[in-house]
């Protein structure tokens, strides 16, 4: 089942984060969320909703979605216009926003290759698993714990970005290194362990699907059996995690 798929990456199926801060009426009217992004890119939310459905039937993506939805007062009505050219008959894409994978497979229902928004969010267990495995922390837990060992408050999670990079790097490490009580190399070190120990499990379930299976594209397939379909969407969802992580192993 789905269950068996996002498994195979162990503790990395933690980076599927909660996006639940919209109101949850929001999620029975996903075109609410899109014309607010669109309107609002760039700018302060004024708190008003509207329905586009011709807009809200256009199709995401990231990279080539940049066109922008204005108001024309003298017309008093919404304009689509197009950032670039286009040839006739080519699919004018918009971009809902820009959301990570798992906000993607929340709110709409898919995900997306290359996806330049996605993350890897590594929680407070899986970088104090890996400080452990580097023995810069205690493992053991009750009277005998050490005094030292960091408290599950106490660490940050970690965003990975794409290539590598992680959020708010300058201070990402600075503030590992202090929860752990390592230097920022060390800290560093922590990161790519975790990177490696997820990384781990994800190839396991790599080989488990096969090779044509991963070679397949993202596309979910138009059948009857939403079981099949839906297993078929999460393991596009792993897939990409797998990317991330291996981008961030081959970071130069």
């Amino acid at each position: 089942g789905p269950e068996d798929v996002l498994a195979g990456v162990g503790d990395g199926v933690r980076a599927f984060q909660g996006d639940f801060e919209p109101p949850l009426w929001e999620a029975f009217v996903p075109g609410l969320v899109l014309v607010r992004a669109l309107l609002s890119r760039g700018k302060e939310e004024s708190g008003s909703y509207v329905l586009l459905p011709m807009v809200d039937s256009h199709n995401h993506d990231s990279r080539h979605g940049a066109n922008r939805l204005d108001w024309n007062p003298s017309k008093k009505a919404f304009e689509l216009v197009s950032q670039r050219p286009y040839d006739c008959g080519e699919q004018v894409f918009i971009s809902y926003g820009d959301l990570s994978n798992d906000q993607l497979f929340q709110r709409f229902a898919f995900v997306e290759p290359d996806n330049p928004n996605d993350v890897f969010v590594f929680d407070p267990s899986q970088l104090r698993a890996a400080a452990a495995a580097l023995g810069l922390v205690q493992t053991q837990s009750g009277p005998q714990a050490s005094a030292s060992a960091p408290a599950a408050e106490d660490v940050p999670s970690i965003t990975l970005l794409r290539y590598g990079q992680l959020k708010d790097e300058a201070n990402a490490y600075r503030r590992l290194g202090k929860s752990i009580g390592c230097t920022e190399p060390q800290a560093k070190e922590v990161v790519s362990e975790a990177v490696r120990a997820s990384l781990a499990g994800a190839e396991a379930m790599r080989s488990d699907l096969g090779e044509e299976r991963w070679q397949n594209d993202f596309a979910v397939p138009t059948s009857a059996d939403a079981s099949r379909s839906r297993i078929s969407l999460l393991e596009s969802y792993v897939k990409e995690k797998i990317l991330l992580l291996s981008e961030a192993t081959n970071k130069s």
